[in-house]
């Protein structure tokens, strides 16, 4: 989520898409990772990668709770 995060700093993107893109690619290595070790290793190198599944769920929920309560663009009045 962090490199996401950092990649998209680098490419100044605006702080909505840098928000999405720390979340869509924390998830994607998850889910990447799981079946790799599968497909490559068997399934009990699989059992690490499955944890990090559910700490990605669990971490981008938390950070999504954390960016709602502070919004992207201040509220027009």
């Amino acid at each position: 989520m962090s490199a996401g995060y950092g990649i998209g700093s680098i490419f100044r993107m605006e702080l909505k898409r840098r928000r999405t893109l720390a979340i869509e690619i924390g998830m994607q290595n998850a889910g990447l990772g799981t079946t790799l070790a599968l497909a490559h290793f068997g399934e009990k190198a699989a059992i690490p990668a499955a944890i990090f599944v559910f700490i990605c769920i669990i971490t981008a929920s938390i950070m999504a709770e954390l960016w709602q309560k502070r919004p992207a663009e201040p509220a027009k009045e």
